[in-house]
């Protein structure tokens, strides 16, 4: 059997430059997320930028409406802060939304408030986002139970799998130890009360 070896050199050199360029670019692929990320404290995404925020000052508010952002116990790796996913931006854009299509007296700007302030019950409508991270303290457990049972309301939002939401079940449980999650039919009150949402 005859074998050339100008092309057997040739073939080899190729599959050694292929070889080499592709650890190369692989590195520095890592070298760039390492970079750009926090791939070395837990996460492989893009850090957050840190929101800033103030504790709500004590009295009344001064709107009739504010759509408060909850300020709650945990998060990890990347994920830490958990509750200022996408804040301020969603919450001035949801903002926005309900002056357009409403002639409530809403406050412009996003506010944050922390599940511990004594503030909270001023405020009868919160979002929390991110829960499958959340961590409540005996204290922020109480405090949300208290909220709750004076008819407080709370939106819980953006989940990922069932590790997630088995979390926030056991958090809630924390709030309610002898009540269960419960799925409202599409004929609850609720779904008619401003909107007839005929779909889910």
């Amino acid at each position: 059997m005859y074998i050339n070896q100008t092309t057997f050199r040739r073939k080899k050199g190729s599959t050694m430059r292929r070889l080499v360029f592709g650890v190369t670019f692989a590195l520095f692929t890592f070298y760039c997320l390492a970079q750009t990320s926090d791939w070395f404290s837990g996460g492989g995404r893009r850090r957050r930028e840190p929101v800033r925020w103030e504790a709500p000052a004590v009295g009344p508010p001064t709107n009739e409406y504010t759509f408060a952002r909850l300020v709650y116990s945990g998060g990890r790796g990347w994920n830490y802060d958990s509750w200022t996913t996408d804040a301020p931006k969603a919450d001035v854009t949801f903002v926005a939304g309900i002056k357009r299509l409403t002639n409530l007296d809403v406050r412009d700007s996003a506010f944050f408030i922390p599940l511990t302030s004594p503030e909270i019950f001023k405020y009868p409508f919160l979002y929390a986002v991110e829960v499958g991270y959340l961590q409540l303290s005996d204290e922020e457990a109480a405090t949300l139970r208290e909220y709750l049972l004076r008819g407080g309301f709370l939106v819980v939002d953006d989940f990922h799998g069932s590790i997630e939401w088995a979390n926030w079940e056991e958090q809630v449980r924390k709030v309610f130890p002898e009540g269960k999650i419960e799925d409202l039919p599409l004929s609850h009150p609720i779904f008619h009360c401003f909107f007839d949402l005929r779909e889910l």
